[in-house]
């Protein structure tokens, strides 16, 4: 357990470090690199479901992130109204749920809202400052967080394998091990009857 805590928080900080710098070289929002890589880890990091399980619903999630934003800052009719955001968070929302309950949450409904959220809290802050811009930032933030993320993901998830198949084996060692001494307990006392049996 402390190597994989070890490996993951190294590979976190290697990764984060790389992300920062790559969306200073590429002119990437500082929200959106940090988001990006920081959702791509957490991604990596909770061990529910498989991989692609995770992978499924957060790409489910974060498209649908991208259509409520993109109503929050008026890129889509209605969305700048108290009614129009509250019918886009429903919109967001409601397949996110029927799509966990569907799936019996094989495709694990907190995936998907990390996904929303991840481009949500990426996006939104630094285009309300400057909505004139957004719309021709929406593409752009889209793939470079999105990127940011499948980065995060990448990077971590051998550190949360790994130990996994060594504690595994370590587990099937100690098994076989326990295994031997038992047999070697049920052999003593016959060995010793034997003796006895002997004597008299």
């Amino acid at each position: 357990a402390m190597k994989r805590t070890f490996l993951i928080g190294l590979a976190a900080a290697v990764i984060g470090g790389i992300g920062i710098w790559l969306g200073g070289v590429l002119g990437m929002e500082f929200s959106n690199t940090i988001v990006g890589v920081g959702a791509g880890v957490i991604l990596a990091v909770v061990n529910d479901r498989s991989p692609l399980a995770r992978l499924g619903g957060f790409l489910m999630g974060y498209l649908l992130g991208v259509f409520f934003t993109a109503m929050l800052l008026g890129l889509i009719p209605g969305g700048r109204t108290v009614i129009g955001m509250a019918i886009a968070f429903l919109i967001m929302l409601v397949p996110i749920t029927l799509i966990a309950g569907l799936s019996s949450n094989r495709i694990p409904e907190w995936t998907m809202l990390l996904g929303a959220l991840a481009f949500v809290a990426g996006f939104a802050p630094a285009a309300l400052v400057s909505p004139w811009t957004a719309a021709e930032a929406l593409m752009p933030s889209f793939f470079s967080q999105l990127a940011m993320a499948a980065l995060g993901f990448l990077v971590v998830i051998p550190a949360m394998l790994l130990p996994e198949k060594s504690k595994s084996e370590g587990d099937s060692q100690s098994a076989r091990d326990d295994q031997a001494a038992d047999k070697d307990s049920s052999t003593q006392p016959t060995t010793t009857e034997q003796t006895t049996g002997g004597a008299k």
